[in-house]
């Protein structure tokens, strides 16, 4: 059995900012699925930083902070 199975992973309000050759992405995400076989939800703010090089972009730093603990599914 994995340690956990996303079923659904969704993300709102996403805000991008460019700086240059750096995009900073900032976005509500919230999920569900099955943490050790019993199900949880959560959600929070995730930022990620993007940076282009060579023509592509590529990620340089994720960061997600939880509203709050992961909580059995009502």
């Amino acid at each position: 059995m994995p340690l956990v199975e996303v079923e659904n992973w969704e993300i709102k309000d996403a805000k991008v900012i460019l700086h240059g050759n750096t995009a900073v992405c900032n976005y509500h995400y919230s999920e569900t699925g099955k943490l050790k076989g019993k199900a949880y939800q959560a959600s929070g703010n995730g930022t990620d930083i993007f940076v282009n090089k060579d023509e592509r972009w590529r990620l340089v730093s994720h960061h997600a902070t939880e509203f709050k603990k992961i909580v059995p599914a009502q």
